[in-house]
């Protein structure tokens, strides 16, 4: 959800204190928070998600003056987490990371996202393909070459079988007209062990949390699925440029909670 160190604590540090600013600033709420506040994350300690959350709260602090706890519950796609979350009452004191899982399991039937109430953007994740440093496939026409080739052979690797890394991906494949694998990890750090190490070629993931491995040329870029370059990321192909009608790859992140809110409710909730 996936570990993204040095730009994701950047970036939440920079812009954390303007971001709770400017909310504040909207509509401050009387007699908010009176107590601890709670925030879930469904991804394990360590990976992005969690970094990103932890670094965002960490001036929340400062301007909201009251204790505020990260609670850690991976597993079952976000499934688990999301009930955890629901099982509390919509009084600003449980917020939930909201991911593109809630929507993926909501198609599926395991849980509906409509139960939650958003409270503000938080992150917008950008997509992106990579293989190896050494590896032959130079540029996203040799991987479909290869992979047309070759019917399923080809091994991609995201976090979470049903994530929304596994339905870009597929997607890709299906757009791209070849037949792939997708070998799925817990972690995002196990992910990056298996491309390293040559157990699949492939892997989806955003470039923050690679950020170390694409500057030591361990890890290289080979098609990516949004339109705007990166100034730090080595430049490479965007698929529209190659024929490919990617979707545009933004995976947004809000803070949310339980959805039955009143009007009485603290923090300024708005209905997806």
């Amino acid at each position: 959800m996936k570990g993204k160190p040095f730009w994701t604590i950047l970036l939440g540090v920079l812009l954390a204190p303007f971001l709770i600013d400017s909310l504040w600033s909207q509509d401050k709420p009387r007699n908010y928070p009176t107590r601890d506040i709670e925030v879930v994350v469904q991804y394990p300690v360590g990976g992005g998600s969690d970094i990103f959350v932890r670094s965002l709260m960490m001036p929340a602090r400062k301007y909201l003056k009251v204790n505020i706890h990260i609670t850690n519950l991976p597993g079952g796609g976000g499934f688990r987490a999301s009930n955890y979350v629901l099982s509390f009452p919509a009084d600003g004191y449980t917020i939930y990371t909201f991911n593109p899982e809630q929507i993926i399991n909501t198609i599926f039937g395991r849980e509906d996202y409509r139960k939650f109430a958003p409270l503000c953007n938080v992150q917008q994740d950008q997509s992106m393909l990579y293989v190896r440093g050494e590896s032959p496939f130079k540029t996203i026409q040799d991987l479909i070459r290869y992979a047309k080739e070759n019917p399923g052979k080809l091994r991609f690797t995201g976090t979470s079988a049903g994530s929304p890394d596994e339905v870009i991906v597929m997607l890709f494949s299906k757009r791209a007209g070849i037949k792939v694998k997708y070998t799925p990890f817990d972690a995002a750090s196990e992910t990056h062990a298996a491309v390293l190490a040559g157990q699949v070629e492939v892997l989806h993931e955003e470039p923050g949390v690679i950020m170390s491995l694409i500057e030591s040329n361990k890890l290289k870029t080979s098609d990516r699925f949004y339109r705007e370059e990166i100034g730090s990321i080595p430049k490479c192909s965007h698929g529209q440029r190659t024929g490919l009608r990617h979707h545009n790859g933004e995976v947004e992140r809000p803070l949310c909670e339980e959805g039955d809110v009143s009007k009485d409710h603290p923090l300024p909730c708005r209905g997806f």
